[in-house]
């Protein structure tokens, strides 16, 4: 029979065997992923005027979920629907300015201000802004997306 202190030590190599080695969380370029969030919301903003709601989609995770006023909707499919072009007016300027982005290792704060203007057929032009709040995921993939994406109206 084998001492205690024997089996001990075969239990808890047996144990660490079956554990998964963590690997070192992998370098982020938080200057190259400034760039991309940049580039992804002046993206937004060319896609959202051109009616581009497949494209607009692809900013978005897989499971991204939008928190409009008084509203939920998540995944690509319906932020799409959402997004789409209306039948009512015309889309004419979107723009987003981050005031501040903070990373915490793979995740980025972003908050700033939306501003649109639109025409409505037979009326002047009209324009609106207001604040919003983004988080953004590093994917897989190595591309920052938005996860959850929250605004508030004038």
């Amino acid at each position: 029979m084998k001492s205690p202190l024997a089996l001990s030590f075969l239990l808890l190599l047996s144990l660490t065997a079956c554990e998964p080695i963590e690997q070192p969380a992998a370098s982020i370029d938080y200057d190259a992923a400034r760039q991309q969030i940049a580039e992804s919301n002046r993206l937004f903003s060319e896609y959202f005027v051109a009616g581009d709601t497949t494209s607009l989609g692809t900013l978005y995770t897989a499971d991204g979920m939008i928190l409009p006023p008084g509203g939920k909707i998540q995944g690509r499919t319906g932020i799409r629907e959402y997004f789409a072009p209306r039948e009512t007016s015309t889309l004419l300027s979107h723009k987003l300015e981050s005031e501040s982005l903070i990373f915490q290792d793979s995740t980025a704060t972003d908050v700033g201000m939306w501003s649109n203007t639109w025409q409505v057929p037979d009326q002047e032009t009209g324009s609106s802004s207001g604040r919003y709040l983004v988080i953004w995921r590093l994917e897989p993939d190595g591309q920052w997306r938005m996860e959850y994406d929250i605004w508030q109206r004038p």
